[in-house]
């Protein structure tokens, strides 16, 4: 996966990641530098099963994360210019689509800190507090115009078969697309390697 990192994803590429259960323990020291260099502060502090969530741009060293029990980040990216936001609740505001950017949030709760996720792309909730299902909620967008491509979950709680379904569906995408993914519940009982 470093080595993918280091020489496959190309230069202004987003990065999404969040923490379920355990990270602070046995992440590597290569793993943490890939993610500073990315522009990660709080990563190096986790504390036992505390969450973790981040957004960053490789070659950019401008990005949003945050750690706690309950968290939540976004970033907006637009005209090659990246702005810091925190997002705390789900955001009201109608964003309209921008040439060379969209403002995309991803939101997930344990079921400790109410159990959801949302995914909203340019101020169009795809994947609500209602329609999120248990497991993966994968969306999919455009590489240059962030149109839709996918918008499907995978229930990798039980149903054996899901892991199956998202690589076929991941296949299918062109490359560079912007993959968002977002977990509601149990994702890791049927989730293959």
């Amino acid at each position: 996966m470093i080595k993918d990192f280091k020489e496959k994803l190309p230069e202004y590429c987003i990065v999404v990641a969040g923490v379920k259960d355990e990270a602070s323990r046995k992440l590597s020291k290569e793993a943490k530098e890939l993610f500073r260099s990315l522009g990660a502060r709080q990563l190096s502090n986790l504390k036992f099963r505390e969450g973790w969530a981040f957004i960053g741009i490789k070659g950019v060293k401008k990005s949003s994360e945050k750690k706690g029990k309950k968290v939540g980040t976004a970033l907006i990216v637009g005209y090659g210019k990246v702005t810091k936001k925190e997002v705390g609740k789900q955001s009201k505001v109608k964003h309209e689509k921008v040439k060379g950017g969209s403002r995309i949030e991803v939101q997930s709760a344990s079921a400790k800190a109410g159990n959801f996720v949302t995914i909203n792309v340019a101020g169009k909730m795809l994947v609500t507090r209602e329609n999120g299902g248990r497991g993966l909620n994968v969306v999919g967008l455009d590489p240059f115009k962030h149109e839709l491509l996918m918008n499907n979950n995978y229930d990798t709680a039980a149903d054996p078969n899901a892991s199956k379904r998202f690589v076929r569906d991941f296949k299918k995408l062109p490359r560079g697309s912007v993959l968002l993914v977002g977990v509601r519940g149990e994702a890791s009982k049927q989730l293959s390697g």
